[in-house]
């Protein structure tokens, strides 16, 4: 069994702050946000909101990508279940989620977005970047073990 690791609300705002200001420091004032549900939701409008502050115009989506089993077992396939947006080029694009684990969903992401003739590609944001997936974000928050199993404060197993 993997080892659990409870994120508290106060490690995930500072997190999420620190991906904001790399963010910013492109100097792009127009960004769109694309939150990877249901995890990247919260990170996604906490980012935002900090690039609000900093007089950034931010626009968001969301896609929904399942990439997990009833049994929070990684499946062998993404499937896209909802529209994915494509903003103008002339938006900085950032995927976002909690988490990158195998990559499987940012790769899914990614293609399609260079199947619909996207240039520049996305930029992919994430708070955990676990070891051994198949994509490097552009941004994260911190780099742990393929084997921790990551619980935020948002899901209802940190309830239990």
């Amino acid at each position: 069994m993997s080892k659990k690791r409870f994120v508290t609300w106060s490690e995930l705002t500072r997190r999420c702050h620190l991906l904001a200001s790399t963010i910013a420091a492109d100097g792009n004032r127009n960004v769109h946000l694309t939150a990877i549900a249901r995890g990247g939701w919260i990170p996604a409008r906490l980012i935002g909101g900090y690039l609000e502050q900093e007089g950034v115009k931010v626009e968001y989506s969301t896609v929904h990508a399942a990439s997990y089993d009833h049994k929070n077992e990684q499946a062998s396939v993404v499937e896209i279940q909802s529209p994915f947006y494509i903003p103008p080029a002339d938006q900085a694009w950032w995927l976002v989620d909690d988490l990158v684990d195998t990559g499987l969903t940012a790769q899914t992401l990614l293609d399609l977005a260079e199947k619909e003739n996207r240039t520049p590609l996305p930029s992919i944001c994430v708070v955990f970047f676990k070891t051994g997936s198949l994509v490097v974000p552009d941004a994260y928050g911190e780099i742990t073990s393929a084997d921790e199993w990551i619980v935020f404060p948002y899901e209802t197993e940190a309830f239990e």
